[in-house]
C-alpha cells in the first residue's frame, strides 16, 4: 500500500457519499499517513467549497489532510475551472477530462487539451485517469509532456477495479510511462470509505511490469511531501 492517496471525493462532489472527516478517519484506520480530498471543480458541482480550503486544518488527529481539487478541463485550450485566488490554499491540484464537456471532441483534440493543460498551468500537479473509456488518449505523447513539465500521470485503481479499463490496457500504459521516464501517482479515486488506500489491483500490475518504485510520487509520505514542497512555489506565486 502507498502511504498517501492523492485522489478522493467527499459528498461535496455529489458523486461521493461521505464527509471529509469520515474519509480522513477511514484513511487513518487503514494506515495511511496522509489523505488528499480532491473534490470536483465548479464546472461539475457549481461552486468551490472555500471554507474547506481556507479554514480546515488537519481535523483528524494522526493523519495529514492534503487539500486539493480535481479540476475540470473547460475547453480545448486546456483551461481549468480553478479560481486563481484559491490556488495558494491548495496542497495538491489534479485535473482531468470529465462529462462537463458537452460537445464531442475527437481523440486527438482531447489529447491536445490535456497537453495544453499541462503546459499552461504550472501549478497543476497530477493528470487524472488519462487512460479512460471516453477517449483514446495518445498516452505516449502525454507521458513525454508530463516528464517535460514535471507533472505526474495517474494510474487509477478504480478504473481497473470497476472494469472501465482492462488490465492489458493498463499494463500498456505502465510500459509507456516506464519507457518515457515520467512520474506517476497511484490513486484510488475513492468515492466511498471502503475504497480508500486499496490499490491492490494496480500494484499487482506494477509489479508484473517492473515499474520503478522511485517514480511513484505518493509511495512514501516523506517523498511526496518533498515533491509537493518543490512544486509549492508555482502556487505561492499566484495572488491570495
Amino acid at each position: 500500500m502507498h502511504e498517501v492517496d492523492l485522489h478522493s471525493h467527499s459528498f461535496f462532489s455529489r458523486c461521493g457519499v461521505h464527509s471529509v472527516i469520515e474519509l480522513l478517519e477511514a484513511a487513518r484506520r487503514k494506515g495511511l499517513k496522509a489523505q488528499a480530498v480532491t473534490d470536483h471543480g465548479p464546472a461539475k458541482v457549481d461552486r468551490i467549497n472555500t471554507t474547506f480550503f481556507t479554514r480546515l486544518q488537519d481535523p483528524v488527529e494522526g493523519i495529514h489532510l492534503l487539500k486539493g481539487m480535481e479540476c475540470n478541463l473547460t475547453d480545448k485550450a486546456g483551461h481549468l475551472d480553478m479560481d486563481p485566488e484559491m490556488i495558494p490554499h491548495c496542497d495538491v491540484l489534479l485535473a482531468g477530462l470529465h462529462d462537463n464537456i458537452r460537445d464531442e471532441w475527437s481523440d486527438e483534440e482531447a489529447t491536445e487539451a490535456l497537453i495544453a493543460a499541462m503546459r499552461g498551468n504550472p501549478w497543476l500537479d497530477v493528470i487524472t485517469h488519462p487512460l479512460c473509456g471516453e477517449y483514446k488518449i495518445d498516452l505516449r505523447k502525454c507521458a513525454r509532456v508530463a516528464k517535460e513539465t514535471g507533472k505526474a500521470l495517474e494510474f487509477n485503481n478504480s478504473k481497473i477495479r470497476l472494469g472501465s479499463i482492462s488490465p492489458e490496457q493498463q499494463k500498456h500504459f505502465i510500459r509507456i510511462c516506464r519507457e518515457e521516464g515520467c512520474l506517476v501517482a497511484v490513486n484510488t479515486d475513492a468515492h466511498t470509505v471502503n475504497e480508500l488506500g486499496d490499490t491492490r489491483a494496480m500494484d499487482a500490475l506494477l509489479k508484473e511490469e517492473g515499474f520503478p518504485a522511485d517514480r511513484i510520487v505518493n509511495r512514501t509520505y516523506e517523498g511526496l511531501m518533498k515533491w509537493l514542497e518543490e512544486r509549492r512555489n508555482f502556487k505561492k506565486e499566484l495572488p491570495v
